[in-house]
């Protein structure tokens, strides 16, 4: 998938399967420039089917999200003041069957998702959950 719009962007997995199942690299942290802002926390959660997370988005840390199983659709919005695309807003789906990818949003990208078939996911963050650095927004504020 390309990037979006700046401060959002995607790398798509590559399983390899065999017989057995499969094996596949999330990420080589030290040297894949999709992680530069470095990785301090690592958080798995299920969800189930129907429920909504979000509107939420962060002051200072960056957030990847790897869907391992089901499916979501993400959308995130742009709350940067100062850039191009300021409250431009994008939608997705994630269904790792069909294609696994992480993606990745800066601080200040607003973000949202809404379960359709029951949720495991691992977020990386480039800091440690500090309720004083997310912003928390209405559902239906944007």
């Amino acid at each position: 998938m390309d990037i979006l719009f700046e401060g959002i962007s995607f790398y798509d997995l590559k399983p390899h399967k065999d017989e057995r199942g499969f094996f596949m690299e999330i990420g080589r942290l030290e040297e894949n420039n999709f992680f530069k802002e470095g990785v301090l926390q690592v958080s798995h959660s299920y969800v189930n089917t129907g429920i909504e997370k979000g509107w939420h988005s962060h002051k200072i840390q960056t957030q990847w999200n790897y869907v391992i199983s089901g499916i979501i659709e993400v959308e995130l919005i742009d709350l940067r003041v100062n850039s191009k695309t300021y409250l431009n807003k994008v939608c997705f789906t994630v269904n790792p069957k069909l294609k696994p990818i992480i993606y990745k949003f800066d601080k200040m990208i607003g973000h949202r998702y809404r379960v359709i078939k029951e949720l495991n996911i691992v977020y990386f963050t480039s800091g440690v959950y500090d309720l004083n650095d997310e912003i928390r927004h209405p559902l239906n504020m944007f």
